[in-house]
């Protein structure tokens, strides 16, 4: 036995070189004749680029849809050390592509698509090369790997449950339906190296079903619902998770169940976790909303009606969900009216408060000694047949049978009180629902009285005729007379100074301004400019320019802290958005330099703005 053994392994040895390699069949000139390329190019075109890719296969990849947009592909390295040059070729569900690789130790990032198994195989003479003579005798060293790209890539066998870091959003399973032989050395007679594999993907990232649609909760069949061939699952995954394209991602009846436990039950998006039953590391999220079905008649929240939330009453209303065709009625939805309480007009950053994100409405008050607002006259009219099960609800204030009792002590100027009102429709012990909300700002007669004198010393604003026009752009350059000005300054008939750096917390975003020379009257305007390659400037002057006269400007130049501005059009701004309509917080100086806020939202009336 033993003789038999030294007998072979001399045998091997034998047709081996000095560094235990293969005597190649085939030279690198002979390679080059068949491939008709230059030494140049071969070392060029079988590199690596940047991103991993053989430079001849990148030219595909970068080039072809799916796999140039990373969607519907999986990314892996191959791994490979052979004795001489060779022909690799990948094979998925799409396509085939073949690439040379160098002699030597070597990887290359390979990009298959998903849904079906993927061929690779590795050939040392392909073409004429295989007709040399001597060319497939003897033996050739070669080994293959296949090896993860990204973290959350893991490659594995059949029947193996690995484990990824963490819990991201997608994770690429590399199955190796056939992995690579174990063996490094292989007979030229026999069939090339090769792997097979099946790149797995249950969801690619979080997927949103519906957009900003919703799907309806009602029991029947007339409905879509999100099901797993929605999300766009592959069949491989689907099969080995045991589902198929019409099985629900979530039960109706469980989806139905999580929906009555909210506390103000409108919409509810549902965040669900798509795992894959045999590889549970493969996961994915699937996100939309759903809802009571809209077309079962009966008596409705407005607050739940998106988008517009508005009061409205129908004798038949039709299911407005995501491939729903469910028709019933009649239906009430009951709110405050949008002709007696103003609505928000603002994005407001969210907070996590239900009820702070989640009130649209909005109502200012002037404070009154004993003052009363009747709140069932702020609801729209359809509210009447149900008047005795609606009742409101607040903090801090008295509410007797549908009027709000204001607070005997009255707010300081510039500091209004907010409240949160609630409707509430409760036609039974067991049944209290809350259909609407509304912010009520109540505020200081000063507030009012300081309002209406500044509105009526500034409310002519005939001069704003004789402003000189914005210009749509100012240029950045420079020559040896300082900034670039769109108008020539230094001859007379120019209305404008020349643009200058600005550094002010009152225009924090701009780098330039330009500034009038004063009209008649001692009136001017200033136009501000964002740095690039943000937008150049704003075009519409009252809405984005800050008018100046010259006592303003000298303030504003002369100290950087300077609260100029801050009084003479941020406070009354204030206090008239929160007397008319809004919800603000108590406004300070030091507030004034940050613009953002998340006491409250803001509201909007039209009259005076």
């Amino acid at each position: 036995m033993g003789g038999a053994t030294n007998g072979l392994y001399l045998v091997l040895i034998a047709g081996l070189g000095a560094v235990h390699c293969v005597s190649p069949a085939a030279g690198l000139a002979q390679w080059l004749g068949w491939l008709g390329w230059s030494g140049q190019q071969w070392r060029a075109l079988t590199a690596t680029n940047s991103q991993g890719f053989a430079a001849g296969y990148a030219v595909f990849v970068n080039g072809t849809p799916p796999y140039s947009e990373e969607r519907g592909a999986a990314d892996f390295w191959l791994v490979t050390r052979t004795d001489r040059p060779a022909w690799v070729t990948v094979g998925d569900s799409l396509t085939t592509n073949s690439f040379p690789v160098r002699a030597g130790t070597g990887r290359v990032r390979v990009r298959a698509a998903y849904g079906g198994p993927v061929s690779l195989t590795i050939d040392p003479l392909p073409g004429p090369l295989a007709e040399l003579p001597g060319a497939t005798d003897g033996l050739w060293l070669c080994e293959l790997s296949v090896e993860p790209f990204r973290a959350n890539t893991v490659v594995f066998s059949d029947n193996a449950t690995p484990a990824v870091a963490g819990e991201p959003d997608c994770v690429d399973g590399i199955l190796l339906l056939s992995p690579p032989p174990a063996a490094a050395v292989h007979s030229l007679t026999s069939a090339p190296p090769a792997a097979a594999l099946q790149p797995l993907r249950m969801t690619d990232g979080a997927v949103t079903l519906g957009g900003d649609g919703w799907y309806c909760l009602c029991h029947g069949e007339s409905c879509d619902w999100p099901t797993y061939g929605m999300v766009g699952c592959d069949t491989v995954s689907m099969s080995v998770n045991g589902v198929e394209a019409g099985t629900p991602l979530l039960p109706k009846d469980q989806a139905r169940a999580q929906y009555g436990l909210a506390e103000y039950p409108l919409r509810r998006a549902f965040t669900q976790t798509v795992a894959n039953a045999a590889y549970p590391f493969i996961r994915g999220k699937v996100v939309f909303q759903a809802g009571a079905c809209g077309a079962s008649g009966g008596v409705r929240g407005a607050q739940g009606r998106l988008p517009s939330h508005e009061p409205d009453y129908a004798d038949r209303a039709s299911c407005l969900a995501t491939g729903c065709t469910c028709e019933g009625g009649p239906v009430w939805h009951l709110g405050f009216s949008h002709g007696r309480v103003n609505t928000r007009n603002l994005t407001r950053i969210t907070t996590g408060n239900n009820d702070a994100d989640s009130t649209e409405h909005c109502l200012g008050l002037v404070w009154s000694a004993g003052g009363k607002t009747n709140l069932f006259s702020l609801l729209d009219a359809n509210h009447r047949p149900f008047r005795d099960d609606l009742r409101f609800t607040t903090d801090k204030l008295t509410i007797m049978d549908g009027e709000l009792v204001l607070s005997k002590k009255a707010p300081a100027d510039m500091k209004p009180v907010v409240y949160l009102i609630k409707l509430h429709y409760s036609p039974h012990p067991e049944f209290d629902r809350v259909y609407d909300k509304l912010w009520v700002v109540v505020n200081s007669p000063d507030t009012q009285t300081n309002f209406n004198t500044w509105y009526t010393q500034n409310s002519n604003i005939n001069w704003t005729t004789n402003l000189p026009k914005p210009f749509a752009s100012i240029t950045f350059s420079t020559n040896w007379l300082g900034a670039i000005s769109p108008v020539v300054t230094n001859l007379n008939g120019s209305h404008w100074h020349p643009p200058e750096a600005k550094n002010s917390y009152m225009h924090h975003d701009a780098r330039y301004e330009m500034r009038s020379k004063p009209t008649a009257g001692g009136h001017g305007h200033q136009a501000s400019a964002l740095s690039p390659p943000e937008p150049p400037i704003c075009s519409r002057p009252i809405l984005h320019g800050t008018f100046r006269t010259p006592t303003q400007i000298t303030e504003m130049r002369t100290s950087t802290h300077s609260f100029a501005p801050y009084n003479w059009t941020v406070i009354p701004f204030f206090r008239q958005i929160s007397t008319a309509t809004s919800t603000v917080p108590a406004f300070t100086k030091e507030r004034a330099r940050i613009s953002t806020s998340k006491d409250a939202p803001s509201c909007h009336k039209e009259k005076t703005l």
